[in-house]
Parts: C-alpha cells; sequence; structure tokens
C-alpha cells in the first residue's frame, strides 16, 4: 500500500465513520493508511488495534504493547483494559516442584510431576500436600521425561527414569502396574544426538494407557499387559497424544495430521500441523473436540473429530499446553510467560495473563475460573472475565498546519538546490510541529539529507513489520533494506517485501528433515544463499529459481553469509572447516574458521575473528594469526568486525561476563567498555555500516542501540517476548531486522536526529 497524502487524523476519523457504516473492509485500509502516514499515531493504533483484536487477529496484550510503543494516553489503554477484564487471583498454593514435567487433572485438584533425579510426586492442589510415588534417587541427571494424570484425578502414570512406564493409586500411593516399553529410535540433528521426549496418558480408571516417543505411538491393557502397535513413524513426529477418559479414544498430531484411533479402527484427519510438530493435543470432556498446539506456526488449532472440520485457529501463541472447556466453547492455552484465555466461535483472544513460566494450565472446578501451575510451584486459580464492556472507537480531532506546509514544501526546495544545512533547520521546525512528527512527506524529506549533515543520536523507533510469528529458524535483512527473508522450522522460506510491507514469493528449498535450513541475502537483496543439511544452494530472490548448489559437505551447514561485494559465500558447519566459496564458478576459495569477518578490509586481506573461551583471534584468509586479544575473563558470546577491520566488538554473552566491549584489531589495545544498562545483560552485538553506532541483544529480549564512540545506550529499538537470537540492519541504518527462535522475526524502523556536520559516517 502507498503512503497516503491525507493526514493521519483525517484517515482515522474517516475510518470511525465508516465503522459507523458497517464498512469494515474499507475502515480497516483507512486506519492502515494512518498508521502509514505515521506508524505511531496513538488512536489510529487503538482503532486498529481493537478491530483486528475482536477478528482473533491479534492479542489483547499486543494490542497494549502497540499503545505503549505508540505513547498514548492513559484513557485509551484504559478502555482497552476495561473490555479485557481486570485480573483477579483468587488463590495460591505453592508446591516444592523441581522439576517442569507437570500435568494436571482436567476434574480434580490433583497433579503429578516428574523430577529431574528420577522421584515421581502427587500433590493436592488445594494445599500442596506431596505424596512421593516413586523415589529413586539417581547418582547422574536421569529425569522423569513425561507423567499423566487421569481425568479425575484417582490414577497416575509416569515413564520413570530406569524406562518403564508405571501407573498409580493415587489415593493410597499403590503400584498397580509396570510396563516394559520397548526401546525407541534415537533422535539425532547433524552430530548431535537429542534427547529423547516423551509422552504418557492414562484413562481415568488406569486400564489404558497410551504413550509416545520419536515417532513411534504405542497403547496397552494394564489388566494384561497387552500391548497394541498404533503408529511407528519418522523420528521427528512429534511426541503430542491424548487419551479419553474411558481409554477408548486416542489422538495423535504429527506432521501427517491428526490420527484417530477408535474402537479398534484408526483414521486420519488432513491439515494439521504446520510446524515441526506439535507439541500438544488434548481432547474434549466428551471427546467430540480435539485442540492442537502447533509451536511452529504460534497456533492453536481446534478439530471436530467427527467430520475433520477445523473448528478454530487460535493465533499468535506459542502454546506448550492447552485445555479445552467442558462445553467446548473456550480453551486455554499456555506457555513461556503467558497464559491466554480464547473464545473458540471468533477465535478471540479475551484475555492474556503474564505470569513466570506456565508448565501446565487447566480450567478449574468452580464455573469461570483457571487454574496454572508456574515452574517456580506456584499454584495459582484466577478468575477469567466474563466480557460485557465494548470499548467505543475514537475519531482525533483534525489538526491543519498550513505554516509547517509551507516549511516542508520549501525544505524540498533547499534540498534540492544542495543547501542541506538550510533544508535541516525547516524540517526541524516542521517535525517538532503536532501531525507532522512522522508525517511521510516529512521523513522523506529528512531521510533525503545529504553529505551535510550527520547523525547524532536516535529520535526514536517504532515496529515497521511482522514478518513471522511463532518459531523461526532463521532470518535475514538485505542491505538495500528493500527485502527480508525468513524461514520456519518445516523449511519453508519466505520473501518478504520490508518498504510495502507483503509477502513477495515462496523459495522452493529442499530441506530434509534432520535441520532446518539456515538463509543469508545479499546486499543488493537479488539473491539468497540457504544451508540445506549438507548442501548450499544460491536461489534468484526476483524469481525464486536455485541458480548453483554449491558443494556438499559431511556435517551439517550452520550458517552461511555473503562478502559485502555479493562475489562470494562464507558457509559454515558442523563438525568440518569453514569455507570461503567464489559464487560466480562454484569453486572453493580456501577454509577459514571465524565467527566474525570484515570482507573490505583495505589495507590487507580479509581479517576473520574467531572466539576460544574468553580469548579471540584474528586471523587473515591464509589462517595466519594476525592477533591474539583476551577479551572476556570467561567466554565470549558475540564478535562483530567494522567493514574495515580497524575495530572489533565482543560480547560476554548469556553465560559469560555480561560486558561488551571495544577493541582497536591493530595494537589489540581495549578502547572502551559500553555502559551497562539495568537488567539488559548483553548477549549479542553487532555493528552497522556507520561504525559509530552497533545493535546488540540482551537478557532480558530487547533491542538496543548503542554509541560506540562513547560507549553509551541511544535507546531501546525493540523487544520480543523471547532472547533475540540474531540481528541484521540494512546500509542506510533505517531498518534493524530481530528474530527469536520462539518469538518471529520483526523489522524495526529508526529515525536518527540529525545535525550539521562532515557527512554521515
Amino acid at each position: 500500500m502507498d503512503r497516503p497524502d491525507a493526514t493521519a487524523d483525517e484517515l482515522t476519523g474517516r475510518a470511525v465513520d465508516l465503522l459507523a457504516d458497517g464498512e469494515v473492509t474499507r475502515a480497516e485500509e483507512a486506519l492502515r493508511a494512518a498508521l502509514l502516514a505515521d506508524p505511531l499515531h496513538p488512536t489510529a493504533t487503538y482503532d486498529l488495534g481493537l478491530l483486528r483484536w475482536r477478528r482473533g487477529e491479534t492479542t489483547d496484550d499486543e494490542v497494549l504493547g502497540a499503545l505503549a510503543a505508540a505513547r498514548t494516553d492513559g484513557a485509551l489503554v484504559a478502555e482497552v483494559e476495561r473490555e479485557r477484564g481486570a485480573e483477579v487471583v483468587l488463590g495460591e498454593v505453592k508446591l516444592r516442584l523441581r522439576s517442569s514435567t507437570v500435568r494436571i487433572a482436567a476434574a480434580a485438584p490433583v497433579a503429578l510431576s516428574g523430577d529431574e533425579d528420577g522421584v515421581v510426586t502427587a500433590w493436592d492442589l488445594t494445599d500442596g500436600a506431596p505424596r512421593v510415588l516413586h523415589g529413586e534417587r539417581w547418582r547422574r541427571y536421569r529425569p522423569v521425561p513425561a507423567v499423566a494424570v487421569g481425568a479425575d484425578g484417582t490414577r497416575g502414570a509416569a515413564v520413570c527414569a530406569d524406562g518403564a512406564i508405571r501407573v498409580w493409586d493415587l489415593a493410597d500411593g499403590r503400584c498397580l502396574a509396570t510396563l516394559d516399553r520397548p526401546p525407541v529410535p534415537a533422535k539425532s540433528a547433524g552430530c548431535h544426538v537429542l534427547e529423547d521426549t516423551h509422552a504418557v496418558r492414562l484413562s481415568a480408571d488406569g486400564r489404558s494407557v497410551l504413550w509416545a516417543a520419536n515417532g513411534t505411538v504405542r497403547s496397552w491393557r494394564t489388566t494384561d499387559d497387552h500391548s497394541d502397535l498404533l503408529h511407528a513413524g519418522a523420528v521427528f513426529d512429534g511426541e503430542a497424544v491424548d487419551l479419553s477418559a474411558d481409554g477408548r479414544l486416542a489422538v495423535y498430531a504429527d506432521d501427517g495430521g491428526l490420527r484417530v484411533w477408535q474402537d479398534g479402527r484408526a483414521r486420519r484427519i488432513p491439515g494439521v500441523p504446520h510446524g515441526p510438530g506439535p507439541v500438544a493435543v488434548v481432547l474434549g470432556a466428551d471427546g467430540r473436540l480435539a485442540a492442537v498446539a502447533e509451536p511452529g506456526a504460534a497456533t492453536v488449532t481446534v478439530w471436530e473429530l467427527a467430520s475433520g472440520r477445523r473448528v478454530a485457529t487460535l493465533r499468535g501463541h506459542v502454546a506448550r499446553s492447552v485445555s479445552l472447556s467442558q462445553d467446548g466453547r473456550f480453551l486455554l492455552s499456555a506457555g513461556g510467560h503467558t497464559l491466554r484465555y480464547w473464545e473458540l466461535a471468533g477465535g478471540r483472544c479475551l484475555r492474556t495473563f503474564r505470569d513466570d513460566r506456565v508448565v501446565a494450565a487447566r480450567f478449574g472446578d468452580d464455573p469461570g475460573t483457571a487454574v496454572s501451575v508456574r515452574a517456580g510451584g506456584a499454584v495459582r486459580t484466577r478468575r477469567l472475565p466474563t466480557g460485557g464492556y465494548v470499548a467505543p472507537y475514537r475519531a482525533p480531532a483534525v489538526r491543519r498546519d498550513d505554516e509547517a506546509a509551507g516549511w516542508l514544501a520549501e525544505a524540498e526546495r533547499a534540498t534540492a538546490a544542495g543547501r542541506d544545512t538550510d533544508a535541516l533547520h525547516l524540517l526541524t521546525r516542521v517535525r517538532a510541529r503536532p501531525g507532522y512528527e512522522r508525517a511521510p512527506r516529512a521523513l522523506a524529506a529528512w531521510r533525503a539529507l545529504g553529505g551535510a549533515v550527520t547523525r547524532v543520536g536516535l529520535r526514536e523507533a517504532w515496529p515497521a513489520r511482522t514478518l513471522a510469528t511463532g518459531r523461526v529458524a532463521g532470518a535475514d535483512l538485505a542491505g538495500s533494506g528493500d527485502v527480508a527473508a525468513t524461514c520456519a522450522y518445516d523449511g519453508t522460506v519466505q520473501i518478504w517485501d520490508v518498504v510495502r510491507g507483503g509477502h513477495v514469493r515462496t523459495v522452493a528449498a529442499r530441506p530434509r528433515r534432520s535441520h532446518p535450513i539456515v538463509v543469508a541475502l545479499s546486499p543488493d537483496g537479488r539473491r539468497l544463499l540457504t544451508g540445506e543439511d549438507d548442501t548450499v544452494r544460491l536461489w534468484s530472490v526476483d524469481t525464486g529459481e536455485c541458480l548453483r548448489a554449491i558443494g556438499r559437505y559431511d556435517g551439517t551447514v550452520r550458517a552461511v553469509e555473503f562478502t559485502a561485494d555479493g562475489a562470494r559465500a562464507y558457509v559454515r558447519r558442523w563438525g568440518g572447516p569453514d569455507e570461503l566459496w567464489e559464487l560466480a564458478t562454484g569453486e572453493l576459495v580456501a577454509p577459514l574458521r571465524a565467527d566474525a569477518v570484515a570482507w573490505d578490509r583495505p589495507d590487507g586481506p580479509l581479517l576473520a575473528a574467531s572466539m576460544v573461551d574468553g580469548v579471540v583471534w584474528l586471523t587473515g584468509l591464509d589462517g595466519a594469526l594476525v592477533r591474539r586479544i583476551e577479551a572476556h575473563s570467561q567466554r565470549v558470546g558475540a564478535v562483530s568486525l567494522t567493514p574495515d577491520g580497524r575495530s572489533l566488538l565482543t560480547s560476554g554473552g548469556r553465560f559469560g561476563d555480561e560486558t561488551v566491549r571495544l577493541w582497536d584489531t591493530a595494537s589489540g589495545e581495549l578502547v572502551r567498555q559500553l555502559a551497562a544498562e539495568p537488567g539488559h545483560q548483553p548477549c549479542g552485538v553487532r555493528f552497522t555500516a556507520d561504525p559509530r553506532y552497533a545493535v546488540g541483544t540482551g537478557r532480558d529480549c530487547t533491542v538496543h542501540l548503542w554509541d560506540v564512540r562513547t560507549g553509551g545506550c541511544l535507546g531501546v529499538v525493540g523487544r520480543h517476548d523471547q532472547p533475540v537470537e540474531r540481528l541484521a540492519v540494512d546500509d542506510t541504518l533505517r531498518y534493524v531486522l530481530s528474530w527469536c527462535h520462539h518469538d518471529g522475526a520483526r523489522v524495526w524502523e529508526l529515525d536518527w536526529a540529525l545535525a550539521a556536520g562532515d557527512g554521515r559516517g
């Protein structure tokens, strides 16, 4: 959508009139146009947020987050808070949990937990009283991988640390059955053997047991130890299973769909899931519905089993567990630090509750309540909102400023005549006027100022695009700033238009299932590199055509990168040396070992930095040692070189000394340490194309902008709900891309403060 000529105030007022007339589609177009005119317009943010929230396209906390970013007044925030309802905690009980492996009975105040030392415990949720069912203590780490509790809380089961499946009477603690499960295929990714993952479910009377691990599903009758193999799939198919209270109905979700076994007959419901394997599936109380949590797509889908019809798609939560209400009208999803309450009819998130890591949740015994268990052991009962209040849409007062419009036109003429300093003074006055802070013409003129001005700081930053939600395997932003790429865990690579917004195309990469694809865009955004298990491919972004396959590797490709001129590719892999390849010929240039590279060093060969413990090694392309820097007392979490290779940034990382330091590569001397920000705990760091500035991530899930010259933090660019994995910045320093393995990929737009000076750095 092109930027409009009308002001954001005018467009928002027009949208409210259209909503009153029932023209929702045109109203939404007007609101989106208003936010193109002013990305932080408070009223447009509020109105569009309400509209999308009520249609199930966003969540209540995302609406509040957008309002906070737009710095709206308290009145608009209060309207959203009133519609979603106040949080009411009815009670809290503390369990002495030592693990996050927890299950709650669907219709009784009973929970079962499995500890990391092999102990299985039943808990009374009314008073927190424990009963140890299986007390075997191991000398080494041998956790209980899965537990189950019957719907009425009288029976429990666990996959114990010794491999056996045990079933107990929870009233007196007697072991009713011990089942010997068969071995399962090992999982591996590249050169790494992954830990087996299990799930176990139990009928209410304890006579039927369902177990899944690494793609294998098996059922037992505890009365006679009879066992049936229900499914044997690929080892990455998932462990999402559930069993009805009477033991007659079993469901299992994997990449092939939702598999249903009932009365000795098996069938499959296609169309689910979208990710690398769902993590949870739950049956409704009457067996009519099944809900599937799909973290890869940040969705929960609800299915009617009899017809195979999808009843609801709930978007916006990387959920680890789900629970359906008794009447099948509502759903609870728990994952990360959130508990969400959904209405299935409209797919709407009615209320989000923020908490410490939620490991289990269900609807309460009393109507209109929810029970959740946190990783620390706190069991909290909340009253769920009943709804009723509907916040009104708001129209802003329309402001006209002919004087500011005249200054803007004069500034554009000054820029065209090469009088950048005069234009800067005029635009500074324009952008100080209400309604013109982020007006499209004013922003375009501001960014068009030439070499007579320089960046001196950050005015503000705002969300520009959400490219993906949920689980992301990788993402990159072209140096040109107009193209981005994201990759899901199922290997789907998407190309995005950053400036206009929207999906451009899907690249037909061909991953195998043992490892996700890694991606990189060329500086001009015209080509794409993908690393698919043991193969690197070069693609045309314009056509989606594969241009070349570059070598094959014994180890899994873990990173790919273009050189600054786009002529070569740097490939990192597990289990072997990294390599530099010529893209035009597909020939190997040289082996190389590096965690950061300066591609354009003008006074010598390519310079690479690699991390070993707390030491950074600087080497040339031939591997010869240039400099050894003892950067940190413990490990080095990240390194970044300026394009000319003269300066190096290092970060202590998540498990290091939590500092970011600037080094002179010629002398190896410490120049300065960046200022500490309370609670930030820096992890990653990256120079921008302007070496005076750098972006960084922290354990608080934020993206910071730093002035490298002073070591000071210029501000928070953006925020995720999960730790940020990587950052990318375009060459004009307009956009920053950040992505998380569990919280999507987002693009943030930077608005720089400018001053008269010699060049923009």
